[in-house]
């Protein structure tokens, strides 16, 4: 697929996305089919505790059987790492056959023919696959030797078995130095890389490691980087300003997460519950107060932010905000500092927002 075709099928599948916000309809779940995993990466917003009591292969089953009945298309199942679980195949044979397009995260390192029999044959979206750097910098972030070159074997598989696979980073200072020669390797073998520049603290509240933090400058050089590779549009990720009485994330009105003991949010990175699914049915859960209080959530209720300059190059996410400890309405300060250091490129690129560069 070129990059114009993914392109037009972003900006199709942004409309359809938006267009079910406004109507509250359930396009897109993510369920966490496990949290746990083969790696201990230094990153991991779990803190090395995993959720237990996992959802039986019957209850996965009917989770996935609800989902479709509620009109869900788009499904994704991440972990964890979901090859822990022995029933996976089974779990992608389903949901194929239920006729989700469907994709799956997990980490590489235990994709090996079997695996890979069992992701063609249910025909996903496409496989992404985490790649924090080069070998020595992705070992580290992971603590276990050896998973970048099982993360870059399992990609060169999946590439090479028709499967669309797409690779995941969180930026680090380290990770920084090696992403031109990793998306070089990357790019030989058609693959793209998405680059999260927020790593988020533990969900006890414990911040990570200052080591693992890009600084100001490290963070304004990888967004130079990719406006030169046409990345952010030319124009540094601005958009237009929203106004108050419009919608401030999409989650709980076109999209919503199930743990792996079945607890419903409206997003994974929002704390709270607002039903699980072995006591009450998703499309009841759907219909919550719970849901319906994160829906309220508009532009207009952040003050603060109304006249900020610093707006429309601002990703704000009420999760990130709440995961600082300053409520969903808050201020959430890796959204700030991503937002002013996208200004100040685009205002010394003198970068007309309407045509780009």
């Amino acid at each position: 697929m070129s990059s114009n075709q993914q392109a037009r099928y972003r900006s199709v599948f942004n409309r359809l996305r938006d267009r079910t916000a406004i109507l509250n309809f359930p396009l897109h779940g993510l369920w966490e089919i496990t949290q746990r995993c083969n790696l201990h990466c230094q990153h991991c917003y779990l803190g090395g505790k995993w959720e237990k009591h996992e959802l039986s292969t019957e209850e996965g089953k009917d989770l996935l059987k609800q989902m479709a009945h509620m009109g869900v298309m788009f499904l994704v199942i991440t972990g964890g790492e979901p090859f822990l679980r022995e029933d996976v195949a089974e779990i992608f044979e389903y949901a194929h056959s239920l006729g989700f397009a469907w994709k799956m995260l997990n980490n590489g390192t235990v994709i090996g023919d079997t695996e890979v029999r069992h992701i063609v044959k249910n025909q996903p979206l496409n496989v992404d696959i985490s790649l924090h750097g080069l070998e020595k910098t992705h070992d580290m972030m992971t603590r276990v030797p050896g998973s970048f070159c099982k993360a870059l074997t399992a990609v060169e598989r999946l590439t090479n078995s028709g499967v669309r696979v797409i690779a995941k980073m969180n930026l680090t200072p380290e990770g920084l130095k090696d992403l031109p020669k990793l998306r070089g390797k990357l790019y030989k073998m058609h693959v793209p890389l998405n680059v999260a520049t927020v790593i988020l603290p533990d969900l006890d509240g414990n911040p990570k490691p200052d080591d693992l933090m890009v600084t100001d400058e490290q963070l304004a050089s990888n967004y130079s980087y990719c406006e030169r590779l046409n990345e952010g549009g030319g124009t540094y990720g601005r958009h237009r300003r929203l106004k108050p009485g419009e919608v401030l994330c999409n989650a709980g009105r076109s999209s919503f997460t199930v743990s792996p003991s079945g607890d419903v949010r409206a997003c994974l990175s929002l704390r709270d519950v607002c039903g699980n699914v072995r006591q009450t049915r998703l499309d009841a859960i759907w219909m919550s107060e719970g849901m319906a209080k994160v829906r309220m959530l508009i532009a207009g209720n952040r003050k603060d932010c109304e006249e900020c300059e610093y707006a429309e190059y601002c990703s704000y996410c009420p999760g990130m905000a709440e995961v600082d400890d300053n409520g969903v309405l808050g201020p959430a300060p890796d959204a700030c500092r991503n937002a002013r250091i996208r200004k100040q490129l685009a205002d010394h690129e003198n970068i007309d927002p309407a045509i780009g560069r």
